[in-house]
């Protein structure tokens, strides 16, 4: 799961063919979706498209393509069909990650009475794997990690705001003792509908500065709500109204979970074990999910070479092969190549 690199996205560069296509590509039959996110045009005539990657059957996240699995085509008002872009005409230009994209993970665990008094210490080792997977060993801007924990009190605790430091979240988590909690209940309900509004304020942040952004919320419990602080159709409310960018995962852990509710919860993903033991499997499959999401974002510039025109038609496609499975899609939208004269 982890590589040296440990990059939060594959950069898509275009190394394309020394001359132009000139015929029409044929339609891909699309195993794939290309789900374009942002895109944007600047002066001279530079194009950026930013988008993600997921299996169209069971919407898991295609991460670890490379450039050589992508071509770009255009099609402008003098052309019959789509035109491949080559690489004399367009060439590439390498995004630093740093400031393109941030991928943010909550980590939201069940520190009542039950957790605290049985399986304090699997919990606090399978978070520390969860940790040591995830966040990479040098700091970068592109990834951050909170931990916020719940009982049966009304408010959310914060035990470490957002941030890009592994050794941070570590000390953190390391910080639990068993005193840490005086409520024995559990405020389940009410940690989902908080989580996700603290997921909502730290997007809207970067989005404030015009940074793209996802991010992932991890819930842990093992038990189901007692303290009824927030009903669970408030909770449910909270989660289907909020940003399709906010993906929800759970870890159930005993015989006192409800799997369903924790199942609609984790729209994203759900992993259960009735045995402490094997959290830190639970812990390192989920975070195996939010990994392969946050590389499933591929960001690239290049430099049309149309000069002119209101509604340049432009086709993303994808033909190849990551992870040992063949990937086939294509995305298709518009850009506007007026004033354009090179990059």
């Amino acid at each position: 799961m982890k590589t040296t690199a440990f990059q939060f996205f594959t950069f898509v560069f275009l190394v394309l063919g020394l001359y132009s296509c000139k015929k029409d590509i044929p339609d891909a039959k699309k195993k794939v979706i290309v789900d374009i996110i942002s895109q944007n045009t600047a002066l001279p005539g530079e194009v950026t498209i930013f988008f993600q990657v997921y299996d169209k059957k069971n919407q898991t996240p295609i991460p670890n393509l490379t450039a050589e699995d992508f071509s770009i085509y255009e099609q402008g008002p003098n052309d019959n069909g789509y035109q491949l872009i080559s690489n004399f005409e367009a060439g590439a230009i390498i995004v630093p990650d740093n400031q393109s994209f941030v991928f943010s993970t909550m980590l939201v665990l069940d520190l009542s009475a039950s957790v605290i008094d049985v399986n304090l210490n699997e919990l606090i080792a399978s978070s520390e794997s969860f940790i040591n997977n995830f966040m990479p060993d040098q700091p970068s801007t592109s990834r951050t990690m909170g931990i916020w924990w719940f009982d049966g009190e009304q408010n959310l605790h914060q035990l470490q705001d957002f941030t890009t430091s592994k050794n941070a979240l570590l000390q953190a988590i390391n910080s639990i003792t068993s005193s840490i909690s005086s409520d024995p209940s559990t405020n389940l309900y009410g940690a989902i509908e908080q989580s996700v509004e603290i997921a909502e304020q730290n997007a809207q942040v970067y989005s404030n500065q015009q940074i793209l952004n996802s991010s992932a919320v991890v819930i842990f419990t093992d038990g189901t709500d007692q303290a009824a602080w927030v009903s669970e159709n408030e909770a449910f409310d909270a989660i289907n109204s909020t940003s399709a960018d906010i993906k929800f995962l759970t870890i159930g852990l005993g015989d006192e979970i409800d799997k369903n509710i924790l199942k609609d919860i984790g729209t994203f993903g759900s992993f259960f074990t009735d045995d402490p033991s094997g959290l830190d499997l639970a812990f390192t499959s989920i975070a195996q999910r939010i990994w392969d999401e946050a590389n499933s974002y591929y960001l690239f510039k290049y430099c049309s070479p149309k000069r002119n025109g209101t509604s340049i038609k432009l086709k993303l496609e994808i033909n190849g092969e990551a992870n040992g499975k063949k990937h086939k899609g294509s995305a298709e939208t518009t850009f506007d190549a007026t004033g354009f004269t090179g990059c």
